[in-house]
């Protein structure tokens, strides 16, 4: 299946992982390794450092968490 982005209004578009299977894949180790947490309320409580490592190594050449990679936006690699 095709990538995964993120549009953020005013930001531009960032990639999160080169298909759906693999940014599914990067929630759920987040998930096993207690990365993203649930709180009291419900709500999902990540640490985002620690699941930019994550994302990183499942997902390299994806800019939603390497600063070192030029946005999707000015990249343009879905074209």
């Amino acid at each position: 299946y095709g990538a995964v982005y993120e549009l953020f209004h005013g930001d531009g578009l960032s990639r999160h992982a080169s298909s759906l299977s693999a940014y599914v894949r990067t929630v759920a180790t987040a998930f096993g390794q207690r990365v993203i947490t649930v709180d009291d309320d419900g709500c999902l409580e990540p640490d985002e450092d620690a699941y930019n490592r994550i994302a990183r190594q499942l997902n390299p050449g994806c800019d939603a968490t390497d600063d070192t990679l030029p946005s999707a936006s000015v990249a343009k690699d879905w074209l």
